[in-house]
């Protein structure tokens, strides 16, 4: 389709050298009412400026012109890069229907909001570490110039600004005219940065730490219980963690209390109880998991307190003695009872020698003696008794 008759506007002369540009960028398949707001983003400017009178036709004119100064721009491009990099995506509708759409790009616009989603857009498919963005050598040449010139021009002052120390376990995500360098990193060491034109954000390697605060978490069989945790983590990858996210840290941190969250609410509080080291290696995995792409590794995860409701913990408390009581009765038992079978059978024993009797009688005796009391009763045989009062003519004791 051609590019003048698809979007219905007055004719347009490309020059001579641009012959290959439809060819390079492939067909653009523009519609009249969306071919202004391609160039205008916010919809409310444009209505403003056709409310103020100002006719179509000359917008129109205006738009020729920046498609005249685009494609003058994409003539220099190769068109495989151009290809690659921008795609002009006409009806989402139809395309859609049509399974003209692959699933990435299909992705994107369903992601998009319906009230900034236009008929005709550009989407970009770049990625920040797989291409190169350099900026205009024209303008790259420039800066540096400048940059240089101004450092010689405030030499040695400069040096404090511009020679930048990065111990061990640091790094130093460095951008220059706002685009990451090619390398990504600097240290550990000393290096130098040109002044105005670079930028350098100093990130830490070492292992962080940070405390979990007090999640109250419903458990699988409905028990509502305290969790605190300690998170052990660090930057893998520095260049990622300062460009795909704004604060590593913090981001870790919400991460890791709604994942604490989420893996306790499949438990019940028993096995909260038991298998905290369980609970701590399944949220580390899914942690480690949700931090790749910020450019954290999560080294370890310790469940640090679990605490109960107060009355709950009063009616375990009560369990748990009520258990220990039945317990030790229960020992208890066991232990007469066993007592009682030794005893039976030293009886036993005993009783069928008389020699063994009198031993234990005169045992019996030295254990009341040692005892240091100052009235001893000494049993005595019935029989002897009786001849006593016999001989003696003692009164007092009745025959029987």
């Amino acid at each position: 389709m051609d590019l003048c008759n698809a979007a219905k506007l007055d004719t347009l002369t490309f020059p001579s050298h641009l012959s290959h540009f439809p060819a390079a960028i492939g067909p653009l398949h523009l519609f009249r009412r969306d071919f202004v707001t391609l160039f205008i983003p916010h919809r409310g400017l444009l209505e403003a400026i056709l409310n103020m009178g100002i006719p179509m036709e000359v917008l129109f004119k205006i738009s020729n012109f920046w498609l005249l100064a685009f494609a003058t721009a994409a003539s220099h491009l190769d068109s495989k890069m151009l290809d690659a990099n921008m795609e002009f995506v006409d009806d989402v509708a139809r395309r859609k229907s049509e399974h003209l759409l692959n699933s990435d790009i299909r992705d994107v616009i369903e992601k998009i909001p319906m009230r900034v989603r236009s008929q005709s857009w550009l989407i970009r498919t770049r990625h920040l570490l797989h291409e190169e963005r350099e900026p205009p050598p024209l303008i790259s040449h420039m800066m540096f110039i400048f940059s240089s010139v101004l450092f010689v021009m405030s030499f040695p002052w400069s040096l404090f600004f511009c020679v930048k120390i990065i111990k061990e376990y640091q790094r130093a995500v460095i951008f220059r005219l706002g685009r990451l360098i090619k390398g990504g990193t600097k240290g550990p060491g000393l290096f130098f940065i040109l002044p105005c034109i670079d930028t350098c954000k100093i990130v830490d390697l070492r292992v962080l730490s940070f405390d979990v605060p007090p999640q109250e978490i419903l458990s699988r069989d409905s028990v509502t219980v305290s969790v605190e945790a300690v998170i052990y983590f660090r930057v893998s990858n520095p260049v990622i963690s300062v460009t795909n996210v704004n604060d590593a840290q913090f981001s870790t941190r919400l991460l890791a209390q709604t994942t604490l969250r989420n893996v306790l609410g499949t438990k019940t509080l028993s096995e909260m109880l038991s298998e905290r080291d369980a609970i701590a290696n399944i949220t580390e995995k899914v942690l480690d998991e949700g931090t790749v792409p910020w450019g954290v590794k999560v080294e370890r995860v310790e469940i640090k307190d679990i605490r109960l409701p107060h009355q709950l913990t009063r009616s375990m408390a009560a369990e748990a003695e009520a258990v220990r009581r039945a317990r030790a009765a229960v020992i208890h038992a066991e232990g007469e009872k066993n007592a009682s079978r030794w005893i039976s059978e030293a009886a036993d024993i005993i009783s069928n020698n008389t020699i063994s009797v009198q031993l234990r009688y005169l045992q019996t005796l030295h254990q009341v003696a040692a005892q240091r009391n100052n009235t001893i009763v000494i049993p005595y045989p019935i029989e002897v008794a009786r001849r006593l009062v016999k001989k003696y003519g003692q009164r007092g004791f009745s025959k029987k």
